[in-house]
């Protein structure tokens, strides 16, 4: 960094939060470390929309901060940025081996709730961060940032590498980013966290709307879009409702039609909107509407994010030909637009009602069966999208009747499904592993039952998610299907198919069974993220099974009775239910 861009960004850091840090300092600071905590608190307003106030009281950099200089829960965005920040005067040095291995002690640390190795500053905010922790979509984004110009080694890319890759085992939940010189000059000279945004857009097949507001459309080239997000970023997706979310069920489907068929991307995708403070089109291929190219200034996504993040994480890989893929993008100009145009544009752009896969459920005749069924014992089966009705013991709905289903099934696979990706549960109503649910040999009888027992497991994990140990609450929140499917399989091998079951104890006992296995074999884990792993799922039922649980059953006209039952070995063939 040259001394007149350091300059620029000692000034500006200075300006915004030297005092703001200097008052929330326990004990008198010098000037390199009041810049280093300014730095982490400019680094959280480069990739978040909070004000420099939030942004200095999310400093925790003290004493015992376990290698975190700031943190920062947003829940709009499901995501937690942690910063490690490093100032240097001289424009010098970038990351380090230990401090990003420190940095990575401190997650891990945080992940299993050991509040414990953090100061006060970080214990302080224990209710929220738990928040972020019990937030199976939670998102973690770890900066480090220094104002030096080296870039980041070898050896330390190979430890971030290493790491991200064994948190990432199921999908991509934890992301590192290293801001230097470029990107902190960047965001000093365009204005942290509403910085400008210039772009040349090139549409074909373009059209025009004049009034009342101006517009453009066309179509533009994915590699386009993938080169907007390598030079600005999440920057660019500031003004949206959400930032790019990742490895969701929409963005693999998007992905793999953009792999697979990217000639046929056009037709499947919603397409992007972009808010422009202006635009004007070259002279340059100003014969026809076939081409054209647009300079548009201050521009945003505010419709579209997961669109523009998809295309831009596939291309930079490298490992597909998507040239014929397309994307309808439109840009509206906010120029003589009245105030608060953009806000109503954002909100109405993200609000469109979205066929999903649940939707396509309602055409299975199945479903109309066991409706039908179910409402002869006077029971409302809601299986359809519009269907609105309160969750009493006189209805059930089709998401309730899912996981029932899925996790009283055989296979560990399907209970897997129904805790990370529902979605694919009802992805083609005319095979597996829909079918592996609901087909032509499912009564209405098993189905509300299964229903029952969930509901019962979940009310007998109630009281452990209110609980102040953390490893019981983890695993009552996160592995709350895990328990239903071990309930299930308990019943299958005492025969019990009817009646009520009392779920209280036998929950506690599998809870208490858990936490001590848990411990055990997945020391190193994110709980919200293992129960989403088949491979963890089945170190944890290996380790379960051959265990003994008391079921306690209660069928009406009989006494209640409690058995002990041993959880089936692996490979071992369960009981069908009657």
């Amino acid at each position: 960094m040259s001394e007149l861009q350091l300059r620029r960004v000692r000034h500006l850091i200075d300006e915004r939060f030297s005092a703001l840090i200097a008052a929330r300092a326990e004990k008198p600071l010098d000037l390199g470390a009041t810049r280093s905590r300014a730095l982490a608190a400019f680094a959280l307003q480069m990739m978040t929309d909070i004000s420099g106030d939030d942004a200095a009281a999310a400093v925790v950099d003290s004493f015992d901060d376990n290698g975190f200089d700031a943190i920062h829960y947003s829940p709009n965005q499901s995501a937690v940025y942690i910063v490690q920040a490093k100032w240097s005067d001289k424009g010098r040095g970038g990351p380090d081996v230990s401090s990003v291995q420190k940095l990575f002690q401190g997650l891990d640390d945080l992940l299993a709730s050991r509040w414990d190795r953090f100061n006060d500053a970080i214990r302080n905010r224990q209710a929220e961060l738990a928040a972020a922790l019990d937030n199976a979509d939670c998102r973690f984004r770890l900066v480090f940032a220094h104002s030096g110009t080296q870039k980041q080694s070898q050896h330390v890319s190979r430890v971030v590498q290493d790491k991200l890759e064994q948190l990432n085992d199921i999908a991509e939940v934890f992301s590192f980013e290293h801001f230097g010189q470029k990107q902190i000059h960047q965001a000093v000279v365009g204005g942290t966290g509403n910085q400008s945004i210039d772009l040349e857009v090139l549409l074909t097949h373009w059209g025009f709307v004049d009034e009342p507001y101006r517009a453009v459309y066309g179509q533009v080239s994915a590699g386009e879009i993938a080169e907007w997000w390598r030079d600005h970023g999440p920057a660019l997706v500031s003004r949206n409702l959400r930032g790019f979310l990742g490895d969701s069920d929409i963005n693999r489907s998007m992905a793999a039609t953009l792999r697979d068929h990217p000639e046929r991307f056009w037709y499947f995708n919603n397409g992007i909107t972009l808010l422009a403070d202006s635009f004007k089109r070259k002279h340059l291929h100003s014969q026809d509407r076939r081409a054209g190219i647009f300079v548009c200034k201050g521009v945003s996504v505010v419709n579209g994010a997961q669109t523009v993040g998809t295309v831009a994480k596939l291309l930079s890989r490298g490992s597909s030909d998507t040239s014929s893929a397309r994307v309808n993008v439109r840009i509206l100009s906010l120029a003589n637009c009245p105030p608060g145009f953009d806000a109503e544009i954002t909100r109405a752009t993200n609000n469109q009602n979205r066929i999903q896969y649940r939707d396509f459920v309602a055409l299975d005749e199945t479903q109309r069966r066991l409706a039908a069924e179910l409402a002869i014992n006077g029971v409302r089966y809601l299986y359809r999208g519009g269907d609105i009705a309160p969750k009493d013991a006189e209805s059930c709905t089709l998401d309730e009747a899912t996981v029932a289903l899925a996790c009283s099934n055989p296979e560990l696979r399907l209970t897997v499904l129904a805790k990370s990706r529902i979605g694919n549960l009802w992805q083609d109503p005319s095979s597996p592993p829909y079918t592996e649910l609901f087909n032509d040999g499912l009564t209405a009888e098993r189905l509300w039952w299964s229903v029952e027992v969930a509901r019962d497991v979940d009310a007998a994990l109630a009281p452990f998610t209110r609980e102040s140990e953390a490893e019981q609450r983890q695993i009552a929140i996160h592995g709350n299907r895990f328990v239903l499917r071990q309930v299930f399989r308990l019943l299958r091998e005492s025969g019990t198919n009817h009646g009520q079951v009392s779920a209280e104890p036998l929950v506690k006992a599998l809870v208490e069974d858990l936490e001590w296995i848990v411990a055990q074999e997945l020391d190193d884990s994110y709980l919200a993220w293992s129960f989403k792993n088949i491979r963890k799922c089945q170190r944890l039922e290996n380790a379960l099974s051959g265990s003994e649980f008391p079921v306690e059953v209660v069928v009406p006209g009989q006494k209640p009775r409690t058995i002990t039952v041993t959880l089936p070995q692996p490979g071992q063939q369960l009981l069908p239910f009657a």
